[in-house]
């Protein structure tokens, strides 16, 4: 079910993720531009960046949403996945004495 509810969102922010890729395909072409256009860039960056909060936002609120609705080992099995994606703790570093 979670899987699908992600896929769900993908799907329903088909247009936003298109305009995303667009927005990182018109960077690519400034940049390979003899002369550089700052602000076109930086407006094209602008977008890309837009698209990419815009869609990771709606899949937070649906995946607060699972949450809120499922069980303490479904959100266990959430908080293991979330824990495997931000990767390894780091290592604390030994206080160093006055």
């Amino acid at each position: 079910l979670f899987r699908k509810a992600l896929r769900e969102v993908r799907r329903e922010s088909r247009d936003i993720i298109l305009d995303g890729q667009q927005a990182r395909r018109e960077a690519a072409d400034l940049l390979r531009q003899p002369v550089l256009d700052t602000a076109a860039l930086s407006a094209a960056l602008e977008r890309a960046r837009n698209a990419d909060i815009t869609l990771r936002t709606r899949l937070e609120q649906r995946i607060t949403e699972f949450a809120a609705a499922g069980s303490a080992e479904a959100r266990a099995v959430l908080a293991d996945g979330l824990a495997r994606r931000a990767g390894p703790q780091p290592k604390a570093e030994p206080k160093k004495s006055p």
